[in-house]
């Protein structure tokens, strides 16, 4: 008996062995073929697009490529004017459209208006050091995307039902960026309903790469990318639900920061109210410069509700003055809070507030969290600017004052206050593994590779190769969390009325169809079956809890793009599954920001993704940052004629 349990286990071990054996033989076979059929595709479509062609030469305004904090900055000081530059802008976008065919409405004479009025006031020097401080973009121009209601704008979302729409209210990210002093000039095309991996659809028609205009800018925030890395806008607001800003940001070499799912509010994005819950969507801003994603992230996400109580000139221990009076203790109301950041801690350990910034000069932050019961942290001297704090200049030298973080939780303290991205803990994917996916090429590997090199060299910890369990479930995630979502494709593609995807198709197949044919495609899916959701929803479980606990609050992965580069027009109805390394993100809720790293022998972007745990979004963004500075960064997709 023994003897034969021991050659039924042999057996089943030689079993085990030859199954893994097959499933490596046929995993090879399937890279394989994607690699022959991407190769053939690649070869037949440039034959089929002929001659490369790059949008026009930049030959005036040449300040039109710089970052939109450095153009606010050149408007402040009166060495720019915010006509002159909304009007350098508008013409680039004149010039560059076109070839790109990214604009959907605009550009808007009204612009023009308000930026003289901003300039008018400039001029007479009405504007106050405080409303600069609260308009940090005052007079510089963007753009957002058609589905992204703009009000006055036409609100099409690619649709020919809705062609004439025009939004009676901005979206509140547009309200946000409004509020901030900024100036919408435009809003640019998307595919319909934001559902495909390519800009077109049968109102604007197709959008081309400003790098290869045969090729590919992505979608859904295809056009904010193709115009935005032309220089046809300053800046961006795009929205994300399956890597419709990355996807576009890396075709077109710009960066772009998808946000942790529910810190932006996304009323008015594709007909969203804003009280979702258990969305992947997010908005998030799209820019040419790395420096310039956390301030507009800030404008068109974090919002400022209210300012705080203060003992006078913050000097003293208990909160009271004669403006405002005495703050209270939310434990003990007959106690003191503190001071000076007395009125913070109170209101944030009463759930007033999600967190706070408060000062430190003797205890001033950490002595209102002590006696409110939160965490409050105070920077080394030095590390943050103080301009704007107590009438200070931030030129002051050898002083304690600094400022930091206060709030509830301790995991708040480090997204909230810039990291030191050299004490980071790094990490990087090669590969997610999912079959239906092709390989990640060459030169994708060597441009996170020279990422990896540059992170071993400055930070303490060197770059770990790491794998996630799950991560071969990726489209299947992404599927079932898309069947989730709480719009239904049928009837956001019909404008509220439910569109038959079979109907649909026999009309494509006779000419008929109002869609295109990606769209049906999104169609015919959503009725195939869902496959196994109880393995699908346990995956993505497994997925986010060891990638959360990876990462932690100070850890950072890096991950390639994308297995390839822009593709050629209608190379995505073959390549289907090309956008799951942008996805994979989404299904999880995590913050990812693309960013350029150099262009490959065609000329095409490449790139890699920045990805933290939820709310961890600042990690994200001073690594894009740090790297920008010293290895990378937007690479014109214009000469310039000067």
């Amino acid at each position: 008996m023994p003897r034969n349990r021991k050659a039924t286990q042999s057996q089943n071990k030689t079993c085990e062995i030859l199954k893994g054996i097959a499933w490596g033989i046929l995993t090879q076979i399937i890279l394989i073929i994607h690699i022959l059929v991407d190769k053939l595709l690649e070869t037949v479509l440039e034959w089929y697009w002929k001659e490369k062609k790059t949008c026009s030469s930049l030959r005036e305004n040449f300040f039109i490529t710089k970052s939109a904090t450095e153009i606010a900055g050149l408007i402040r000081k009166g060495e720019l004017t915010s006509y002159q530059v909304c009007k350098a802008y508008i013409d680039r976008m004149k010039e560059v459209n076109p070839q790109l065919n990214a604009i959907a409405d605009g550009p808007f004479e009204s612009a023009l208006e308000e930026a003289k009025k901003i300039d008018e006031r400039l001029e007479k020097h009405e504007v106050s050091a405080r409303e600069f401080a609260e308009k940090p973009f005052l007079g510089v121009p963007f753009t957002t995307k058609d589905s992204t209601a703009v009000k006055g704008a036409l609100h099409t979302l690619g649709l020919l039902s809705r062609a004439t729409e025009r939004a009676t209210e901005d979206a509140e990210c547009v309200r946000l960026m409004k509020e901030a002093g900024a100036i919408c000039v435009a809003t640019t095309t998307v595919p319909e309903v934001n559902r495909w991996q390519e800009t077109r659809n049968n109102v604007t028609g197709i959008t081309n790469n400003p790098y290869d205009l045969r090729r590919t800018v992505g979608g859904s925030s295809g056009g904010e990318a193709a115009v935005i890395s032309a220089c046809g806008s300053a800046f961006g607001i795009g929205t994300d639900i399956g890597g419709s800003i990355r996807m576009p940001a890396f075709y077109c070499g710009i960066y772009g920061h998808k946000p942790t799912s529910g810190l932006v509010n996304m009323r008015g994005t594709t007909f969203r109210t804003g009280k979702e819950k258990n969305t992947m969507v997010v908005a998030g801003p799209m820019t040419r410069y790395a420096k310039d994603l956390l301030p507009i992230f800030k404008e068109a996400g974090a919002i400022c509700v209210a300012t705080t109580t203060v003992p006078e000139v913050n000097r003293w221990q208990e909160t009271r003055n004669n403006v405002t009076g005495i703050t209270n203790n939310p434990y003990d109301l007959r106690r003191t809070v503190g001071g000076s950041s007395g009125g913070e801690a109170a209101v944030i350990s009463a759930c007033g507030s999600a967190f706070g910034i408060g000062t430190d000069i003797g205890g001033s932050i950490r002595m209102p969290a002590f006696y409110c019961g939160i965490y409050g942290h105070k920077p080394t001297s030095g590390l943050v600017n103080m301009r704007g704090t107590t009438f200070r200049t931030g030129k002051e030298k050898n002083t304690m004052v600094a400022a930091g973080p206060m709030t509830r939780y301790a995991k708040d303290l480090l997204p909230i206050f810039k990291p030191n991205v050299r004490k980071l803990r790094y990490m990087y994917l090669t590969d997610i593994k999912d079959l239906k996916v092709a390989p990640v090429g060459k030169d994708m590997l060597g441009a996170l590779r020279r990422a990896i090199r540059y992170i071993d060299s400055i930070a303490e910890n060197p770059c770990v190769e790491v794998t996630i369990p799950g991560t071969e479930m990726t489209s299947k995630m992404w599927r079932h969390a898309m069947r989730k979502e709480p719009q239904g494709f049928d009837l956001l593609l019909g404008n509220g009325q439910p569109v038959n995807p079979i109907v649909e198709l026999v009309k494509k197949l006779l000419g008929q169809s109002d869609f295109t044919l990606a769209s049906i495609y999104s169609l015919i899916d959503g009725i195939l079956p869902a496959g196994n959701v109880q393995k699908i929803e346990a995956t993505t479980r497994a997925c986010g809890n060891a990638i959360k606990e990876l990462l932690g609050d100070d850890g950072v992965l890096l991950v390639p793009s994308a297995p390839s580069p822009a593709s050629f027009h209608y190379a995505p109805l073959v390549q289907i599954y090309k956008f799951s390394y942008w996805s994979l993100f989404n299904c999880l809720h995590l913050p990812a920001t693309q960013i350029p790293l150099g262009l490959d022998s065609r000329g095409l972007p490449l790139g890699l993704q920045i990805v933290a745990a939820p709310n961890c979004d600042r990690l994200c963004l001073a690594v894009a940052e740090e790297i920008e500075n010293s290895l990378a960064g937007w690479k014109p997709p214009f000469t310039t004629a000067s």
